[in-house]
């Protein structure tokens, strides 16, 4: 609410006031020890004085607060939740409940009501023992519907103000305050009597809370009164819906709106699938009561919640569907599939839903079905739009009980379409082409090992640019991930493990490695769900881990990432060797790297320390000796924290307590600015491929002097420099001025952008992977000056969220 006036707020004065303090606070825990504060604020102030001697304005105002407080708290998700009695509220509550005069105020008085005893309040007798109050105030909202006989002599504003009680004490029933069986007793006769309101919408909530209350029934009573119940209800909505639609006929009487029709129509699925869960109707008379509700007034959206509840329900009978039922389901479904007029998720819940019907019945006679479906799907199929491919593939989906893949089905692809079927495979669009690799792993698993070994094959051969390799590397994940999900079992072993292991060996060959290849193994180790498929991803990092580490440092950071990871998933001991290997290749490159890349080196340091407080004793003291002598010329001082930390680690022979403060899986983020850094600090000064930094650090103008002409466009500041001394020799008048060197400037600009960078990098390490708190202000250094500064985060932002094509070695 920052720039909003307390008119503009529409609220009232404590609440403005609430919001701002909580606006201003700095920290989460500040903000939860205003919240609860004001808490005990509004505690006061409700406790002050009798509830009755309070204002109706008050007491809306207060309860207004504290809904928001409990909206919001905690804010901190360190915190443990403090447990309040709220036992204050609710004799206000209900004084709220009894004398509002506004709608806005008996909706808070309503909301509180559930905040206090609804379904996930805390326990509470003292509240408890209230519920003979909230019975009966809510059975006197529900019986202020008045007779034709009075209510011709109220106001406007006393009709509205019935119906608001009566639409917030129904919808506080549909919710679950109050529940319990004592509520059937006392509510069931109001509520009944509401289904007949001439308000569609408190006619909707009644006939939901009606049968909200038949749930809390005992399991002993009769069903009857619940049969009794939905046929009342049912014939209500169909009479009322019918009803509507002869008066729309007649433009001189008043009729319901489409919405509120609508809402009685979504309600009478509710109960009607409530009631055949229960028992109390059959699967035709389901089917028979929701397709009737479809009428020529129906939008394509209630069509459509129509068509999904079906199928859902149709899905859990299975083969319990009788003939009948299918029958009306097949005739409705396919009548709309034919009148659908373009709006697709209507055309795909109706396919859907024939294809669970065709699964659930056992006629062998379905030709002609589904040929009009197939017209409209052929369409889809060629069509150049994304969004109508996938809804293709979606509809084909649907339709396989029909059997259109096979020989003697009555529906067919032909061989064209065929052809832009399996072209989808290699669709520029990852949803499509995902969405076509499911399909066909439902049809035929053949057809995706081949188009993977295809996918292998075209990556082996040579002479690929790093973007082609890159695009085929992602392509073939797509796939893997795929089959594996159809075939389960031991496809990890067999299939995933050495295709990822031969697509590691070609992109190392190449001196490519695409770390978003990397990631994926890191995220497809951590879902696995068996032992089994972490040690088959676990033999991808041991093949990789033997490629020469020495073809970059940064593919040796990568690694060790990955065996971390590994290490931290419990990883057999046979892989757990595989860590000392990692650790002593990277001790021997760590001295290569240091004065070249500094924060690489910084990085890798880290990866080491973590590996070494996941080994034992032995191997940390080994690395120790290499550690340690990098750290004593090192002018970083994370590297020289976190050795200290890991010597003293070593020698009280407590290396777990290191291994928890370290979050290694945090480096692949760092990457990022390890990279953005590397890739500007190798661009030339006045590379016009780096756009940003022209617009960050203009180009100063030369110098202009009264006494001499200016320089043509065409010359430079070095054209201007030599005219100027020239000019000079012939002893003319010239008046020198202090002029910096323009290489002076661009090198104290390139210093400042350098030195903020590294601090940068170095803060991301420290805050990301080493868990310290960095002040944000910091990362301006002062050599750098403010629109510098503010030019470097603006590029920081945009090269951080921008897609990363790979490293280069």
């Amino acid at each position: 609410m920052e720039g909003i006036t307390l008119l503009e707020s529409k609220t009232s004065r404590v609440h403005f006031a609430f919001v701002k303090r909580l606006e201003g606070a700095k920290t989460s825990k500040q903000a939860d020890q205003i919240i609860q504060q004001t808490i005990q604020e509004v505690r006061s102030t409700l406790q002050s004085k009798e509830p009755t001697t309070l204002s109706e304005s008050t007491i809306a105002s207060q309860l207004l607060v504290l809904l928001h407080c409990f909206q919001v708290y905690p804010f901190d998700d360190l915190t443990t939740a403090t447990s309040f009695n709220l036992s204050f509220a609710l004799v206000p509550t209900l004084h709220l409940l009894a004398t509002a005069q506004y709608a806005r105020r008996l909706q808070i008085a309503y909301s509180t009501l559930a905040l206090l005893i609804g379904p996930f309040a805390s326990p509470n007798e003292e509240l408890q023992t209230s519920s003979l109050l909230v019975l009966n105030t809510i059975r006197q909202h529900l019986g202020s519907h008045t007779h034709s006989s009075t209510k011709r002599n109220q106001s406007e504003g006393e009709s509205s103000l019935q119906r608001a009680r009566q639409y917030f004490a129904l919808r506080s029933i549909v919710k679950g305050t109050p529940s319990g069986s004592d509520c059937v007793p006392a509510l069931y006769g109001p509520v009944s009597n509401l289904i007949t309101h001439e308000d569609d919408r408190i006619k909707a909530l009644a006939i939901e809370a009606l049968f909200v209350l038949n749930g809390y029934r005992e399991e002993e009573e009769d069903q009857g009164i619940t049969r009794a119940t939905y046929e009342r209800v049912r014939d209500v909505v169909t009479g009322s819906v019918k009803r509507n639609g002869k008066q729309k006929a007649r433009s001189s009487e008043k009729i319901g709106s489409k919405k509120d029709i609508e809402g009685l129509k979504r309600s009478l699925v509710k109960v009607s699938r409530i009631a055949l869960t229960q028992g109390v109707i059959s699967m035709d008379e389901f089917v028979s009561t929701l397709v009737s509700l479809d009428d020529n007034q129906s939008s394509t959206g209630m069509k459509t919640y129509i068509a999904k509840n079906l199928s859902q329900q149709l899905s859990k009978e299975g083969s319990q569907v009788t003939a009948a039922a299918c029958g009306t389901v097949i005739d409705w479904a396919s009548t709309g599939c034919k009148d659908v007029l373009g709006d697709n998720p209507l055309f795909l819940e109706l396919t859907r839903l024939l294809g669970i019907v065709r699964s659930s019945s056992a006629e062998d006679d379905w030709k002609g079905t589904i040929a009009d479906v197939w017209q409209v799907l052929i369409g889809h199929l060629q069509s150049r739009n994304a969004n109508r491919r996938i809804l293709a593939l979606s509809v084909l989906d649907a339709l396989l009980p029909f059997g259109w893949q096979l020989g003697d089905s009555d529906v067919q692809l032909s061989e064209e379409n065929m052809q832009s079927l399996m072209s989808l495979l290699s669709d520029a669009d990852a949803t499509i082409r995902i969405r076509c690799l499911r399909l066909f792993c439902k049809i035929d698993t053949g057809i995706v090992s081949a188009h993977l070994d295809a996918l292998k094959k075209a990556a082996e051969e040579g002479s690929k640019s790093q973007e082609e390799l890159s695009s085929l590397s992602i392509r073939i994940c797509e796939t893997l991930k795929c089959l594996c999900d159809a075939k389960q079992g031991d496809s990890i072993s067999t299939i995933y493990s050495p295709t990822m292991a031969s697509l590691l060996r070609v992109q190392s060959r190449s001196g490519f490695l695409d770390d978003r290849l990397i990631e994926r193994v890191t995220q497809d180790f951590q879902e696995a769900y068996t032992a089994d498929a972490a040690k088959g991803i676990a033999a991808i990092l041991k093949e990789a881990s033997e490629a020469k580490m020495e073809l970059s440092p940064t593919y040796s950071l990568l690694i060790s990432t990955l065996v971390c990871t590994a290490l931290e998933q419990n990883v057999d001991d046979a892989f757990r060797s595989l860590h000392r290997e990692m650790l002593r290749d990277l001790t021997e490159i760590l001295p290569l790297v240091g004065d070249k890349n500094a924060a690489l080196q910084e990085a890798m340091m880290i990866a080491c320390i973590k590996l070494a407080s996941l080994s034992g004793i032995d191997e940390a003291q080994e690395a120790m000796l290499t550690l340690s002598h990098i750290a004593e010329s090192s002018k970083s001082t994370i590297i020289k924290t976190r050795v200290g930390q890991l010597s003293t680690c070593v020698s009280s022979g407590k290396l777990e307590d290191l291994a928890e403060r370290m979050k290694i899986a945090s480096l692949l983020s760092t990457l990022d600015r390890i990279e953005e850094f590397f890739s500007q600090s190798g661009q030339s000064k006045n590379d016009d491929r780096a756009p940003h930094e022209s617009k960050q650090r203009m180009a100063p103008k030369p110098l202009h002097y009264d006494a001499y002409a200016s320089p043509p466009e065409s010359e430079g500041a070095t054209t201007l420099s030599h005219s100027q001394t020239s000019v000079r020799k012939a002893n003319q008048p010239y008046t020198a001025l202090p002029t910096p060197s323009q290489m002076r400037k661009q090198v104290l600009a390139d210093q400042g952008k350098y030195a903020m960078m590294e601090q940068t990098i170095h803060q991301s390490i420290a805050q990301l992977t080493l868990g310290e708190d960095v002040d944000e202000e910091r990362h301006v250094p002062s050599t750098a000056t403010e629109d510098d500064a503010k030019g470097d985060v603006v590029q920081n932002e945009n090269t951080t969220t921008a897609p990363r094509e790979g490293l280069l070695f």
